[in-house]
């Protein structure tokens, strides 16, 4: 247990975003029997993903395109028509 910190900005079309963790750092506790997917879907949505880890907590820094092009889905008004 402990506090969180998240800071981010934008600067040049790009999203940063800190998460810092002040409490025991990013490891599953010993009775965890799959690890979460939490990490894998950061990394595979963040253009760039760095995680340090200590023993005073964690730092996940991560960054977005937000020019990125990518397949949105198709917005369907559901008071509409059908």
């Amino acid at each position: 247990r402990g506090t969180m910190t998240v800071v981010a900005r934008v600067d040049a079309g790009r999203l940063h975003v800190l998460v810092r963790d002040h409490g025991r750092g990013i490891s599953p506790p010993a009775d965890t029997p799959v690890p979460g997917h939490g990490l894998a879907l950061m990394d595979h949505v963040a253009a760039e993903l760095e995680i340090i880890s200590s023993p005073a907590g964690a730092d996940v820094h991560m960054t977005f395109d937000l020019a990125a092009e990518h397949d949105a889905p198709a917005f369907t008004d559901p008071g509409a028509a059908p």
